[in-house]
């Protein structure tokens, strides 16, 4: 059975701070970045929260096309409330390629909006493994689990 293309993983249970990621990891060139509304899950969120602080962004690589979308969810009100998800193209496939897409920068393209719109994508949730971590973010220490602090940097 092949990988799925697109995998959303928990980026949050990893960290200790919000991580920022380090280029693409693929090709290594700088990525761009794109506020986007939220997705169909963050809409949810944001109706049931009290408090709801969500940020949806976008990063793309111009170079070799990679992608992926982070949302931040914060229930402002709970102490533990902190919600940090990366939906990307899956780089442990054998074979991975962007979803069809016209020009890596155009967000409103429909891969863009279907990752965005449909809330399979972000379903199920994986926990980030150290080594996709390690590809996506560079050198980042794992959560420690006693102390559960999370970092937020919405700079």
């Amino acid at each position: 059975m092949e990988a799925p293309q697109v995998v959303c993983y928990d980026i949050r249970s990893y960290f200790r701070e919000s991580p920022s990621l380090s280029g693409c990891p693929l090709c290594a060139a700088q990525l761009q970045t794109t506020s986007l509304p939220p997705s169909a899950p963050g809409i949810e969120f944001r109706q049931k929260a009290t408090i709801p602080l969500l940020e949806t962004t976008l990063y793309s690589c111009t170079a070799c096309g990679w992608w992926a979308i982070r949302e931040l969810r914060v229930e402002c009100e709970l102490i533990d409330g902190v919600s940090d998800y990366l939906v990307t193209l899956n780089i442990m496939r054998k074979q991975m390629r962007p979803l069809p897409s016209s020009n890596p920068d155009d967000v409103h393209s429909p891969a863009w909006q279907e990752v965005i719109r449909d809330a399979r994508y972000w379903q199920p949730c994986q926990v980030i493994s150290p080594q996709i971590a390690r590809l996506l973010f560079g050198q980042a220490g794992p959560v420690q689990r006693a102390g559960k602090s999370y970092r937020i940097s919405l700079a």
